[in-house]
């Protein structure tokens, strides 16, 4: 990586990758981003199957997309697997360590959703038994995180939760908020509702 040229080292054949060509990514949660996700994975040639039980059959047909029917079968399947989902009552604590081992031995697992989704010690639990290649997080249970182990694992990536933290996604962020102030000055008659 950068940090070993930086102090002179070639470590070349410590970073041998993978190709996502030919794989099976498993999204999980088929909202707008899961969709974009999809979209830019299947450019890259993999098998796409996507689990979210509330959104039409219709959309997993017109974007090409297998549709997992048990978020057990998408685990089994899946190379990779991405998290796309709100957190709510339904999602805290869904990767439990039962569902981890249901992943595929050897597949990775992306996290860029909400840090609660994954149970954080049954997930360092699977990485030291060597059952997951590698994780991405971008999301913890507890922000800032506090698991030194988990983010120190050689098979880890961690990002500071900045998924979402372009310049673009600021201004936009900015001209919703913007739209929608206007919205409730004209509904309200210049005082903005619930004031």
């Amino acid at each position: 990586t950068c940090a070993f040229l930086k102090k002179g080292k070639w470590a070349k054949e410590q970073y041998t990758g993978k190709t996502i060509e030919g794989k099976t990514w498993g999204v999980v949660g088929f909202g707008s981003i899961g969709r974009r996700v999809a979209e830019i994975v299947k450019a890259m040639r993999a098998e796409v199957l996507a689990y979210d039980p509330y959104v039409p059959e219709e959309e997993f047909i017109r974007r090409g997309v297998k549709r997992a029917f048990r978020l057990e079968e998408l685990l089994e399947r899946s190379d990779i697997v991405s998290l796309h989902v709100v957190l709510n009552s339904e999602t805290a604590g869904l990767f439990s360590e039962e569902m981890l081992r249901k992943m595929k031995r050897g597949a990775y697992l992306i996290n860029t959703s909400r840090g609660k989704v994954i149970d954080q010690k049954a997930l360092l639990q699977v990485l030291r038994e060597g059952h997951l290649a590698g994780v991405a997080l971008d999301v913890y249970e507890t922000e800032p995180p506090q698991d030194l182990e988990l983010l120190t694992h050689e098979n880890v990536i961690c990002t500071p939760h900045i998924g979402g933290s372009t310049e673009e996604a600021f201004l936009n962020a900015t001209e919703v908020l913007v739209s929608k102030l206007k919205a409730l000055f004209r509904l309200g008659e210049g005082v903005p509702i619930g004031y």
